[in-house]
């Protein structure tokens, strides 16, 4: 009963604790109008980083994914890379050719002002 009741205080405390930076935090939505399935990834970072491509997230055609935007992940130097892949293009390169190469269908680049001024929507359509 001891270990039960000493359980219930640990669990609790850990659900009421918060997550540090979450009022800091925007929610970028990723609008996929491009008639295709697509593989999505961002970055922060000064210049563009390099990506690897266990990190990417598949969004399906006409859906709409949301992504956690920290404004501390921002400096002066520092952008917010997103990454888009096609479906088909992984069909035809294969993953380790498109990380090898840095093949990607559309790169966007966006400084926090950016992402501010256009509500933090992204609306991708395949061009």
């Amino acid at each position: 009963m001891k270990a039960l009741k000493i359980l219930l205080v640990f669990s609790l405390a850990f659900v009421l604790q918060g997550c540090p930076g979450d009022e800091d935090a925007s929610t970028l939505l990723f609008y996929n109008y491009s008639g295709q399935r697509v593989y999505v990834k961002y970055d922060f970072g000064e210049t563009v980083p390099p990506f690897s491509t266990p990190f990417f997230r598949l969004v399906q055609i006409d859906e709409i994914v949301d992504n956690n935007v920290y404004v501390e992940n921002f400096g002066p130097d520092i952008k917010f890379y997103f990454f888009v892949v096609k479906e088909s293009t992984v069909e035809e390169f294969g993953w380790e050719q498109i990380e090898e190469q840095q093949l990607v269908d559309k790169q966007y680049e966006f400084t926090l002002e950016e992402l501010r001024e256009m509500d933090f929507k992204l609306k991708y359509y395949g061009d």
